[in-house]
């Protein structure tokens, strides 16, 4: 009898100390780097700051109402900041992130980067995909193998908007054909798939229907930096990048200088690029070609008309055509296209 009751008293202690499943969800986070003692921003499913908390003893803590499924949400510091983003589930998540500051013009901007996320079932999934990109992405086979591990985490997962998201994303749609991407789509409820992108996803699918290996690079008339009128007509005859891009996009201005560098070695054989701009400011668009030294060809597309047309959703986006203005490829990098020109 003694024993029996010395069992139940353990049993009740254990019971006792096993940690409780959060009615909804917690955030908590710790802020390594840089001080940082402002006030800290939650957004949920890409809409506008939801809840804000100050940051104290470098820590934050969110909490919130039960979720159905999990949602997409966002951190942010005090603007000027860069967005973080992060699922939020029905549990304690962790997050570790770092904080520094940095000057652009003259304006000083806060960065947040989450280096850790512990206690989020989506965390791990997206973690096991990144772990994925970063051990096969450079193997001859990777359409293959991209493509078979999506549909394990479609079927385990097909009401996840996870899952959606990766279905969108600017590292899978350039890899993936029309037809893996529809078969993937109707692997997933569309009834869990958040109306936004839904309308990303059917652009995208859109778009590589129409514009894909050996289609045409569609017809256009836009003005040049002197107000002249350049069509497809003038880009025909030579193996051409057309890169579309804005002066207020940082990664699309970092891609610059070796663009020159391409364009320097291989413009005398039959090569061209011309950039095509969705800025609205005219003035910053021109600005932006002489400060990098854009010595190729330049349109605006200043309502984005012909953006819309092929169903890009990101910049900067880039394509490769043969000298008909047929589509080479979608998306290559400038190694892709360095090493097609060097073979031909």
């Amino acid at each position: 009898m003694k024993s029996v009751c010395l069992l139940f008293a353990f049993s009740l202690i254990f019971i006792s100390c096993q940690p409780e499943k959060p009615d909804g969800y917690i955030l908590e986070g710790v802020i390594e780097g840089e001080p940082y003692d402002d006030y800290i921003f939650l957004g949920l499913n890409g809409g506008v700051a939801q809840d804000s908390v100050k940051v104290e003893n470098n820590r934050f803590y969110f909490s919130g109402e039960p979720l159905d499924m999990p949602i997409s949400g966002w951190l942010h510091l005090r603007p000027r900041a860069n967005i973080q983003f992060v699922y939020l589930e029905n549990s304690h998540i962790k997050v570790k992130s770092k904080h520094r500051q940095k000057v652009e013009n003259d304006t000083p901007i806060n960065i947040l980067e989450i280096v850790e996320i512990e206690g989020s079932e989506t965390a791990k999934l997206q973690k096991d995909v990144r772990e994925f990109f970063k051990e096969n992405s450079e193997k001859e086979n990777f359409n293959t193998m991209l493509f078979t591990k999506l549909k394990e985490l479609f079927a385990n997962n097909p009401q996840h908007p996870y899952c959606s998201d990766v279905l969108r994303s600017e590292s899978v749609k350039p890899t993936l054909s029309y037809d893996q991407l529809v078969e993937l789509l109707e692997m997933l409820d569309t009834a869990y798939i958040e109306s936004g992108n839904m309308q990303l996803i059917s652009k995208s699918l859109m778009s590589k229907r129409n514009f894909r290996y050996g289609t045409p690079f569609p017809d256009f008339s836009l003005r040049n930096e002197d107000d002249l009128a350049i069509s497809k007509a003038d880009i025909e005859g030579k193996i051409t990048l057309v890169d579309f891009w804005a002066s207020w996009c940082k990664p699309c201005r970092e891609k610059h200088p070796e663009m020159i560098e391409l364009y320097e070695k291989y413009n005398e054989n039959d090569f061209e690029i011309i950039s095509i701009s969705i800025d609205k400011d005219k003035d910053q668009w021109m600005k932006a070609i002489q400060k990098d030294k854009i010595v190729w060809q330049n349109a605006l597309d200043e309502e984005a008309s012909l953006y819309d047309e092929m169903g890009m959703v990101v910049i900067p986006f880039q394509f490769l055509l043969n000298k008909h203005g047929d589509i080479l490829k979608v998306q290559p990098t400038l190694q892709d296209v360095e090493k097609y020109l060097a073979s031909n």
